[in-house]
């Protein structure tokens, strides 16, 4: 007996090559440039620091708070700590950006009056700089350079706010990020901060085991930086500052100190990711403002106002660096492959099964 052997025979249909770049069409979206993407626009509220709690000042500045949609959120809170006598408001571009992007999001305003390393000017190894910080944070008596008590640290005026917004907006999740003793779940919460607000955000990382912590043109190479005490493990902790900047030097000394992972990666004219690099920095010069102004370059890649022009469609010019600094693992990364390489790939994929198909015997 003879076997009949057939060869099975695959036909390229239209209908096939029209799924087909339909399907390119849809993963070219799915991996454009960040910025390209459609989000709602975030809720926005401003709230004064003493509405929270009659007990807390207010300062410099309201407390800036922004979220999107409940179906973009990621589960994770976003602090935003401002610099030298800045209030939260000029940071609004990043800090809704970061709503765009999942995150529920507050930029706090803060006991912020004085830049911690004038006030410790000329002390050299005292300790200076961890005992101001120490204060502004927790409220503890360590520095007759400041006085802040604990109702006006930042931790209780975090704490305060997040149980303000739990009654005011109850559906919308922010009871998710105190435990049941009133206290910041530090483990779902990303800290960020600029300048002075960058050296806050360090030292809580080393206080607390926060989800990540980053670094905007901050902190001092003091010896809180040498520790080795962070209870926050370096790889957890990402810094981004502007290489033409006064002190980028200091501020990679102190990122050194910290174990911050590589040495400074250039964003400009690239997309993430940015190397195996956490230590970012920028040499662009199309910074907004005055040229001569002391923060023309300290407040170019964050600050309102002073960052380049934004892109033609309103996204802030920097916003695809902010998207990598604050992704956590569990965020995809679509800009790992650019859309032209998803289509190439998935191109070279069906070729392949289409050869496997049409040799298949039966």
């Amino acid at each position: 007996m003879i076997k009949r052997i057939t060869r099975f025979r695959f036909r390229f249909r239209p209908r096939m090559l029209m799924a087909l770049i339909g399907l390119m069409i849809a993963l070219n979206a799915m991996a454009a440039p960040p910025g390209q993407a459609e989000h709602a626009m975030p809720t926005v509220r401003l709230i004064a620091a003493s509405t929270t709690n009659p007990l807390i000042d207010d300062v410099i500045g309201v407390h800036h708070v922004a979220i999107g949609p409940a179906n973009e959120r990621l589960g994770r809170l976003l602090v935003f700590l401002p610099g030298t006598t800045a209030p939260p408001q000029i940071y609004s571009q990043i800090i809704e950006s970061a709503a765009t992007q999942g995150y529920h999001t507050i930029g706090l305003a803060y006991v912020n009056p004085d830049a911690v390393n004038v006030l410790c000017a000329g002390m050299g190894a005292s300790g200076c700089q961890e005992m101001v910080r120490r204060e502004i944070i927790l409220g503890s008596d360590e520095s007759t350079l400041v006085d802040v008590d604990f109702n006006n640290s930042i931790v209780n005026r975090l704490e305060q706010l997040l149980a303000y917004l739990e009654t005011i907006a109850p559906n919308e999740g922010w009871d998710d990020y105190r435990d049941s003793m009133g206290q910041p779940r530090w483990e779902i919460v990303v800290i960020a901060g600029h300048s002075q607000g960058a050296g806050h955000a360090a030292f809580i990382a080393r206080l607390e085991r926060v989800a990540r912590a980053v670094l905007f043109s901050g902190t001092e190479p003091a010896l809180w930086t040498q520790a080795g005490d962070f209870v926050t493990d370096a790889t957890n902790i990402w810094a981004f500052g502007h290489g033409l900047e006064a002190f980028f030097g200091a501020f990679q000394g102190s990122w050194d100190n910290i174990g911050i992972p590589g040495a400074p990666v250039s964003v400009d004219g690239v997309l993430p990711p940015f190397g195996a690099s956490q230590q970012l920095s920028t040499s662009n010069t199309d910074c907004s403002g005055n040229r001569a102004a002391n923060g023309f370059y300290h407040n170019c890649h964050v600050v309102d106002g002073w960052m380049p022009p934004p892109l033609p469609d309103g996204t802030p010019f920097f916003e695809y660096a902010w998207i990598e600094l604050f992704r956590l693992e569990t965020t995809p990364n679509v800009n790992a492959l650019t859309g032209t390489g998803i289509s190439a790939l998935m191109l070279g994929l069906f070729y392949l099964g289409f050869r496997a198909a049409s040799r298949q015997e039966n």
